[in-house]
C-alpha cells in the first residue's frame, strides 16, 4: 500500500518532493523506533538479570554452608536440620511472587545434584513431574551457566530462557561458602519465562506502535506536502500526535522500569527480613546450645525414627559410648526397648522409667529415663531425652530396705520377748492384763459374756523341795504346753506368776466356762509326768453384765481358786457357786 502511494505521489507535479519527504520521515521514524526498542530491551534484560543475580547472592548469604554439607540422604528431608536449612530459602521464595523455584546444587563427579528445595512435594502444575527436587537427585538438564557457577564459584545470570523438565525459566546463580570460605555449592533462582516475556512484551508493543505510526506519518506527510499549504497544519498536528504516541511508549517503558524497581525493593525487604530472622535463629540456637550443654543431667535429642542428633558431654561420659556409634545407631539399638524413649511419639508418658544399662567394660548402671516432645502439634521437630544415674541411690535403698527388714524382725522379736514369759513361752502377766482389758471392753460393748480360769499347780513347793527347781521349771513348761495344746484359737493362755496360769475364754458363759475348766484340768491330770503325778486347781469367774473390770475378774477367780484348793485340790470351782458362808470361811 505504501509503495503504491509513493508511486502515485511521484507521478504528480509535486509528487517527487512529497515521496522523498515521506521516505525520509519513514526512515527517520524507523531508525528512532529501532534504537528505542533495542535500548529498552537491553535495559529490561539487564535489570532482570541483575535482580536475579542479586537475589541469588542474597539467598546464598543466608544459607549455613557448614550445615549444607551434612545433607547426603533424601531421608534427611524430614529432619529438623533440613527444615532449619530451607527456612531462609522459603522466606525468599514467598517474598518474590514472580519467583518460580529456589534450590541449591552441588557438583559430584562432574554432575550436578540437588540438595535443598523449599518447594512442597507434589505435582501442583499437572505436568507429570514432582515439583520438589530431593537431596542428591541428579540434574542431567543443568544449563552451561549453572555448571560454570558450580565450577568457578562466581555469580551468574542466564542471558536467555532455557527449558528443562520443570518448565522454561530464566535463572540466576550464586555460590554458597562454608565458615572456612570454601565453596560448597550454589543457589539457583528461577523466574518463569512467561513472566520474563511479559516484561518484554510492553516494549515490543511500544516498538510496533511506533513503527506503525512512523509508516502512517510518512504516508500522511506525503499527502500533506502534496496538498500544500492547506495540509501543512494537518501535518503539524500529525507530528504532535506522533510525538504524544512516542511519549506514551516511553511512559509505558518507564512504567515497566518502575515495576521492576518495585520488585527489587520487595526482594531487598525480604532479604532484610530473612537476614534478621536468621540472626535471631542463630542467637536462639546458641542460647539453646549453652543451656543444653550446661544441664546437670545427661541429655540428647532424637527424632521419631529414634536417630540421635545432639547430646551433651554428660551423656557421653555417663555411658562411655564413642561419638560415631551414637550418631550411627538409633535409641533402640543403643539402649534396647526397655528404655521406652520412642514411646513418647505414641502419646505415652515416659517419666522416671527405671532400666539397666551394661557398659562396654561390663559394668552396669541403673538409669531413670524421661522424654518429652519438642515443637507443637502442627510442627513436631523431635524429642529430648534425659538419663539419671540412680545406681548408687538404688544400692543405698536396697541396703536401707534390708536394714529396715532386720529392724522390723528385731522389733517383732523384742515385742515377742516383751509379751512372752521367758520360761514357759506363753504370754506374760503384762500381756495378760492388756488382753484381758481389751477383751473385757469388747464384751461390754457387744453385750457378750467373758470368763477366765485361774489355775495353780498343786503342791508345787513340795515338788521343788523334793526334786529341785530345775524339775519344777520343767513341770511349769509342760503345764504351759498342755494348756496351749488344749486351748481354742480364741483362748489366751498366760503365766500369772510362779506356778499360777490364767486362760481367757471369750464369749463363754458360766456353764461353758465350767466345761472348759474341766477339760484343762483333765488334760493336766492325764499328762505324762516323769517324777510324780501333777494336778492343778482351777478358780473360775465370769463377766455377764454391769459395771465390771479385769481386776474384779481376777479377784473373783482367785477366791474361787482358794475355795477349790481348800476343798481337796485337783478340782474346779466357779465364783458364782460359792455361798456367802463359803466366802466368809
Amino acid at each position: 500500500m505504501f509503495g503504491r502511494t509513493f508511486r502515485l505521489l511521484s507521478q504528480l507535479p509535486a509528487g517527487k518532493a512529497a515521496a522523498l519527504a515521506s521516505a525520509k520521515v519513514l526512515l527517520t521514524v524507523l531508525a528512532v523506533c529501532a534504537l528505542l526498542y533495542v535500548a529498552s530491551m537491553k535495559a529490561i534484560k539487564y535489570e532482570v538479570e541483575s535482580n536475579l543475580q542479586r537475589l541469588a547472592e542474597v539467598t546464598a548469604a543466608t544459607i549455613d554452608g557448614d550445615l549444607h554439607q551434612t545433607f547426603t540422604d533424601p531421608k534427611q528431608e524430614t529432619s529438623e536440620a533440613y527444615n532449619r536449612a530451607i527456612e531462609p530459602m522459603r522466606t525468599a521464595q514467598e517474598a518474590g511472587h514472580e519467583t518460580a523455584y529456589i534450590y541449591t546444587l552441588v557438583l559430584r563427579d562432574g554432575k550436578a545434584h540437588f540438595i535443598l528445595d523449599p518447594t512442597e512435594a507434589g505435582d501442583e502444575d499437572g505436568d507429570g513431574v514432582d515439583d520438589k527436587s530431593h537431596i542428591m537427585q541428579e540434574y542431567p538438564e543443568v544449563s552451561e551457566d549453572a555448571l560454570r557457577a558450580l565450577q568457578e564459584g562466581i555469580p551468574i545470570a542466564e542471558s536467555e530462557p532455557y527449558t528443562d523438565s520443570w518448565g522454561t525459566f530464566i535463572s540466576g546463580y550464586a555460590p554458597i561458602f562454608d565458615s572456612k570460605g570454601k565453596q560448597v555449592g550454589i543457589v539457583g533462582v528461577d523466574l518463569d519465562a512467561k513472566d520474563y516475556v511479559a516484561h518484554l512484551q510492553g516494549v515490543k508493543n511500544a516498538g510496533i506502535i511506533a513503527i506503525v505510526l512512523g509508516c502512517l506519518l510518512s504516508l500522511f506527510s506525503g499527502v500533506l506536502i502534496y496538498f500544500g499549504q492547506r495540509t501543512a497544519l494537518a501535518h503539524k498536528a500529525q507530528l504532535i500526535e506522533n510525538q504524544e504516541a512516542l511519549e506514551e511508549a516511553k511512559a509505558e517503558a518507564d512504567k515497566q522500569n518502575v515495576a521492576l524497581l518495585d520488585q527489587q525493593n520487595r526482594l531487598e525487604d525480604a532479604v532484610k527480613r530473612a537476614k534478621l530472622a536468621n540472626e535471631q535463629m542463630q542467637v536462639a540456637s546458641a542460647r539453646f546450645g549453652r543451656l543444653f550443654h550446661g544441664l546437670p543431667v545427661a541429655c540428647f535429642t532424637f527424632d521419631s525414627e529414634g536417630r540421635i542428633h545432639e547430646f551433651n558431654d554428660l551423656f557421653q561420659s555417663l555411658l562411655g559410648i564413642p561419638i560415631e556409634q551414637i550418631l550411627t545407631q538409633t535409641v533402640s539399638d543403643l539402649f534396647g526397648e526397655t528404655s521406652r524413649f520412642t514411646e513418647v511419639f505414641s502419646a505415652k508418658e515416659v517419666e522416671d522409667v527405671e532400666w539397666t544399662f551394661t557398659k562396654s567394660d561390663g559394668s552396669t548402671l541403673i538409669l531413670a529415663s524421661s522424654a518429652f516432645l519438642m515443637g507443637g502439634d502442627e510442627r513436631l521437630t523431635g524429642a529430648i531425652g534425659s538419663l539419671v544415674d540412680i545406681t548408687e541411690r538404688k544400692q543405698l535403698q536396697d541396703q536401707l530396705n534390708k536394714q529396715l527388714e532386720e529392724l522390723e524382725e528385731k522389733n517383732r522379736l523384742l515385742d515377742t520377748l516383751s509379751t512372752t514369759d521367758g520360761l514357759t513361752g506363753v504370754k506374760n502377766r503384762r500381756a495378760l492384763e492388756q488382753s484381758l482389758h481389751s477383751r473385757l471392753s469388747l464384751a461390754q460393748r457387744e453385750g457378750r459374756p467373758l470368763s477366765i480360769l485361774l489355775l495353780d499347780v498343786d503342791k508345787f513347793k513340795q515338788l521343788n523341795d523334793n526334786f529341785g527347781h530345775q524339775v519344777g521349771d520343767q513341770v511349769l513348761q509342760q503345764v504351759a504346753q498342755i494348756l496351749k495344746d488344749t486351748a481354742r484359737d480364741a483362748d489366751v493362755v498366760a503365766r500369772y506368776g510362779g506356778e499360777e496360769f490364767v486362760v481367757i475364754l471369750s464369749n463363754t458363759n458360766v456353764e461353758q466356762s465350767g466345761i472348759a475348766a474341766e477339760r484343762y484340768r483333765s488334760a493336766i491330770e492325764k499328762g505324762k509326768w516323769e517324777h510324780r503325778p501333777v494336778t492343778a486347781s482351777f478358780g473360775i469367774s465370769t463377766y455377764v453384765a454391769g459395771s465390771f473390770n479385769h481386776e474384779d475378774l481376777i479377784r473373783q477367780a482367785d477366791e474361787a481358786l482358794y475355795h477349790a484348793k481348800e476343798n481337796g485340790r485337783n478340782r474346779c470351782a466357779h465364783f458364782v457357786e460359792l455361798s456367802d458362808e463359803g466366802l466368809a470361811a
